[in-house]
Protein backbone atom coordinates (compact mmCIF):
# COMPACT_ATOMS: atom_id res chain seq x y z
CA UNK A 1 0.00 0.00 0.00
CA UNK A 2 1.44 3.35 -1.01
CA UNK A 3 1.68 6.36 1.30
CA UNK A 4 -1.21 7.97 -0.62
CA UNK A 5 -3.42 4.94 -0.01
CA UNK A 6 -2.49 4.93 3.68
CA UNK A 7 -3.40 8.61 3.94
CA UNK A 8 -6.89 7.81 2.74
CA UNK A 9 -7.42 5.47 5.68
CA UNK A 10 -5.40 6.80 8.57
CA UNK A 11 -4.02 10.36 8.68
CA UNK A 12 -2.00 9.55 11.81
CA UNK A 13 0.12 6.83 10.22
CA UNK A 14 0.31 8.71 6.94
CA UNK A 15 1.82 11.76 8.63
CA UNK A 16 -0.88 14.21 7.60
CA UNK A 17 -1.84 17.11 9.90
CA UNK A 18 -3.58 15.70 12.92
CA UNK A 19 -6.25 17.85 14.47
CA UNK A 20 -9.63 17.14 16.16
CA UNK A 21 -11.37 16.97 12.79
CA UNK A 22 -8.74 14.65 11.26
CA UNK A 23 -8.09 11.88 13.77
CA UNK A 24 -8.89 9.02 11.42
CA UNK A 25 -12.26 8.12 9.89
CA UNK A 26 -12.74 4.99 11.97
CA UNK A 27 -12.28 6.88 15.22
CA UNK A 28 -14.21 10.07 14.51
CA UNK A 29 -17.31 7.99 13.98
CA UNK A 30 -16.95 6.51 17.47
CA UNK A 31 -15.30 9.04 19.76
CA UNK A 32 -16.71 12.52 20.45
CA UNK A 33 -14.35 15.32 19.45
CA UNK A 34 -15.91 18.04 21.60
CA UNK A 35 -14.44 18.71 25.06
CA UNK A 36 -16.74 18.01 28.01
CA UNK A 37 -18.87 20.91 29.19
CA UNK A 38 -20.12 21.59 32.74
CA UNK A 39 -23.57 20.45 31.60
CA UNK A 40 -22.20 17.15 30.29
CA UNK A 41 -20.27 16.57 33.52
CA UNK A 42 -23.39 17.22 35.57
CA UNK A 43 -25.28 14.84 33.32
CA UNK A 44 -22.70 12.13 33.97
CA UNK A 45 -23.02 12.61 37.75
CA UNK A 46 -26.82 12.86 37.77
CA UNK A 47 -27.51 9.07 37.84
CA UNK A 48 -25.27 8.70 40.90
CA UNK A 49 -26.96 11.54 42.76
CA UNK A 50 -30.43 10.23 41.87
CA UNK A 51 -29.48 6.73 43.03
CA UNK A 52 -28.34 7.99 46.43
CA UNK A 53 -31.47 10.12 46.91
CA UNK A 54 -33.93 7.44 45.78
CA UNK A 55 -32.12 4.73 47.72
CA UNK A 56 -32.30 6.82 50.90
CA UNK A 57 -35.97 7.63 50.40
CA UNK A 58 -37.49 4.44 48.98
CA UNK A 59 -34.85 1.71 49.05
CA UNK A 60 -32.40 -0.06 46.78
CA UNK A 61 -34.83 -1.08 44.05
CA UNK A 62 -36.10 2.48 43.63
CA UNK A 63 -32.54 3.74 43.53
CA UNK A 64 -31.54 1.34 40.75
CA UNK A 65 -34.65 2.09 38.68
CA UNK A 66 -34.37 5.86 39.12
CA UNK A 67 -30.67 5.83 38.27
CA UNK A 68 -31.36 3.77 35.14
CA UNK A 69 -34.12 6.14 34.02
CA UNK A 70 -31.90 9.21 34.45
CA UNK A 71 -29.01 7.52 32.63
CA UNK A 72 -31.29 6.69 29.69
CA UNK A 73 -32.59 10.28 29.52
CA UNK A 74 -29.05 11.69 29.70
CA UNK A 75 -27.90 9.44 26.84
CA UNK A 76 -30.87 10.44 24.68
CA UNK A 77 -30.21 14.11 25.45
CA UNK A 78 -26.55 13.78 24.35
CA UNK A 79 -27.69 12.02 21.20
CA UNK A 80 -30.08 14.87 20.35
CA UNK A 81 -27.33 17.44 20.94
CA UNK A 82 -24.94 15.52 18.70
CA UNK A 83 -22.58 14.64 21.57
CA UNK A 84 -23.09 10.89 21.17
CA UNK A 85 -22.54 9.09 17.90
CA UNK A 86 -24.91 6.57 16.29
CA UNK A 87 -24.33 3.00 17.31
CA UNK A 88 -22.25 4.03 20.32
CA UNK A 89 -25.35 5.63 21.85
CA UNK A 90 -27.37 2.49 21.11
CA UNK A 91 -24.70 0.32 22.73
CA UNK A 92 -24.66 2.57 25.79
CA UNK A 93 -28.46 2.48 26.03
CA UNK A 94 -28.40 -1.31 25.80
CA UNK A 95 -25.79 -1.51 28.54
CA UNK A 96 -27.76 0.83 30.86
CA UNK A 97 -31.02 -1.06 30.31
CA UNK A 98 -29.42 -4.48 30.82
CA UNK A 99 -27.71 -3.31 34.00
CA UNK A 100 -30.95 -1.81 35.32
CA UNK A 101 -32.99 -4.91 34.49
CA UNK A 102 -30.41 -7.25 36.05
CA UNK A 103 -30.25 -5.17 39.21
CA UNK A 104 -34.04 -4.93 39.49
CA UNK A 105 -34.61 -8.64 38.89
CA UNK A 106 -31.98 -9.76 41.38
CA UNK A 107 -32.48 -6.94 43.90
CA UNK A 108 -28.69 -6.94 44.36
CA UNK A 109 -26.45 -3.92 44.30
CA UNK A 110 -23.55 -6.27 43.65
CA UNK A 111 -25.10 -7.30 40.34
CA UNK A 112 -26.08 -3.72 39.46
CA UNK A 113 -22.65 -2.21 40.11
CA UNK A 114 -20.78 -5.38 39.24
CA UNK A 115 -21.88 -5.05 35.62
CA UNK A 116 -20.32 -1.58 35.41
CA UNK A 117 -17.11 -2.80 37.04
CA UNK A 118 -16.93 -5.70 34.59
CA UNK A 119 -17.53 -3.33 31.68
CA UNK A 120 -14.72 -1.07 32.89
CA UNK A 121 -12.31 -4.00 33.06
CA UNK A 122 -13.33 -5.22 29.60
CA UNK A 123 -12.78 -1.80 28.06
CA UNK A 124 -9.42 -1.48 29.83
CA UNK A 125 -8.23 -4.82 28.45
CA UNK A 126 -9.33 -3.87 24.93
CA UNK A 127 -7.58 -0.49 25.17
CA UNK A 128 -4.43 -2.10 26.57
CA UNK A 129 -4.31 -4.46 23.59
CA UNK A 130 -4.09 -1.49 21.21
CA UNK A 131 -0.89 -0.36 22.94
CA UNK A 132 0.87 -3.28 21.21
CA UNK A 133 -0.48 -2.48 17.75
CA UNK A 134 0.85 -0.08 15.09
CA UNK A 135 -1.71 2.55 16.10
CA UNK A 136 -2.44 2.70 19.86
CA UNK A 137 -5.75 4.28 20.79
CA UNK A 138 -4.05 7.37 22.24
CA UNK A 139 -2.57 8.13 18.81
CA UNK A 140 -6.05 9.20 17.73
CA UNK A 141 -6.73 11.23 20.89
CA UNK A 142 -3.47 13.11 21.39
CA UNK A 143 -4.12 15.47 18.43
CA UNK A 144 -7.11 16.80 20.40
CA UNK A 145 -4.82 17.35 23.38
CA UNK A 146 -2.41 19.30 21.18
CA UNK A 147 -5.30 21.43 19.78
CA UNK A 148 -4.13 21.25 16.17
CA UNK A 149 -0.45 21.92 16.93
CA UNK A 150 0.66 18.38 16.05
CA UNK A 151 2.86 18.65 12.95
CA UNK A 152 2.69 16.04 10.16
CA UNK A 153 6.33 15.02 10.65
CA UNK A 154 5.67 14.47 14.35
CA UNK A 155 2.64 12.26 13.69
CA UNK A 156 4.79 10.17 11.32
CA UNK A 157 7.69 9.89 13.79
CA UNK A 158 8.10 6.46 15.46
CA UNK A 159 8.59 8.26 18.78
CA UNK A 160 5.01 9.54 18.54
CA UNK A 161 3.82 5.94 18.32
CA UNK A 162 5.84 5.07 21.43
CA UNK A 163 4.41 8.05 23.34
CA UNK A 164 0.91 6.96 22.32
CA UNK A 165 1.64 3.41 23.45
CA UNK A 166 2.90 4.62 26.84
CA UNK A 167 -0.22 6.75 27.41
CA UNK A 168 -2.56 3.99 26.25
CA UNK A 169 -0.93 1.38 28.49
CA UNK A 170 -0.77 3.69 31.51
CA UNK A 171 -4.47 4.55 31.33
CA UNK A 172 -5.51 0.94 30.76
CA UNK A 173 -3.38 -0.44 33.59
CA UNK A 174 -4.66 2.27 35.93
CA UNK A 175 -8.26 1.50 34.97
CA UNK A 176 -7.67 -2.22 35.49
CA UNK A 177 -6.15 -1.58 38.92
CA UNK A 178 -9.01 0.69 40.03
CA UNK A 179 -11.67 -1.67 38.66
CA UNK A 180 -10.05 -4.67 40.36
CA UNK A 181 -10.07 -2.82 43.67
CA UNK A 182 -13.71 -1.83 43.11
CA UNK A 183 -14.61 -5.47 42.43
CA UNK A 184 -13.09 -6.47 45.77
CA UNK A 185 -14.69 -3.55 47.62
CA UNK A 186 -18.11 -4.34 46.12
CA UNK A 187 -18.08 -7.70 47.86
CA UNK A 188 -17.59 -6.06 51.28
CA UNK A 189 -19.67 -2.89 51.14
CA UNK A 190 -23.30 -1.92 50.88
CA UNK A 191 -24.57 0.19 47.97
CA UNK A 192 -24.09 3.59 49.61
CA UNK A 193 -20.60 2.75 50.86
CA UNK A 194 -19.55 1.50 47.43
CA UNK A 195 -20.85 4.59 45.62
CA UNK A 196 -19.33 6.96 48.17
CA UNK A 197 -15.88 5.34 48.15
CA UNK A 198 -15.95 5.04 44.37
CA UNK A 199 -16.67 8.74 44.06
CA UNK A 200 -14.16 9.82 46.70
CA UNK A 201 -11.31 7.48 45.74
CA UNK A 202 -11.85 5.65 42.45
CA UNK A 203 -12.79 8.59 40.26
CA UNK A 204 -10.15 10.99 41.67
CA UNK A 205 -7.47 8.34 41.15
CA UNK A 206 -8.45 7.93 37.51
CA UNK A 207 -8.63 11.70 37.06
CA UNK A 208 -5.07 11.95 38.41
CA UNK A 209 -3.87 9.23 36.04
CA UNK A 210 -5.45 11.02 33.08
CA UNK A 211 -3.86 14.33 34.14
CA UNK A 212 -0.41 12.73 34.46
CA UNK A 213 -0.78 10.98 31.10
CA UNK A 214 -1.82 14.24 29.43
CA UNK A 215 1.10 16.13 31.00
CA UNK A 216 3.55 13.42 29.98
CA UNK A 217 2.24 13.25 26.41
CA UNK A 218 2.23 17.01 25.91
CA UNK A 219 5.73 17.40 27.35
CA UNK A 220 7.14 14.60 25.17
CA UNK A 221 5.41 15.80 22.00
CA UNK A 222 6.45 19.43 22.48
CA UNK A 223 10.02 18.30 23.14
CA UNK A 224 9.89 16.11 20.03
CA UNK A 225 8.59 18.94 17.87
CA UNK A 226 11.07 21.48 19.17
CA UNK A 227 10.51 25.19 18.44
CA UNK A 228 7.24 26.03 16.74
CA UNK A 229 7.27 27.17 13.17
CA UNK A 230 6.21 30.68 14.10
CA UNK A 231 9.10 30.89 16.56
CA UNK A 232 11.49 29.57 13.93
CA UNK A 233 10.35 32.19 11.45
CA UNK A 234 10.74 34.93 14.03
CA UNK A 235 14.28 33.97 14.98
CA UNK A 236 15.68 32.99 11.57
CA UNK A 237 17.52 35.91 9.94
CA UNK A 238 16.34 36.94 6.49
CA UNK A 239 19.07 36.82 3.89
CA UNK A 240 19.08 39.63 1.34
Amino acid sequence: MTRTRVAEHDPIRAGRPANPSMVGPSVTRVLPTRPPTPASLLGALAPVAVFLLANAAWGLLAGMLASTAVAVMATLARLRRGQQIGWLALALLGYVLIRGAAGALTGSHQVFFGISVTASMTVAVAVLATAFTRTPLAAHLLPMLMRGRLRPDTAANPTYRRISAHVTAAWAIGELAVASWEAWHLQHANAVEFVAVRGLIGWPVMATIIFVCAFYARFRIEWLQGPTRSHTRATTPVTP
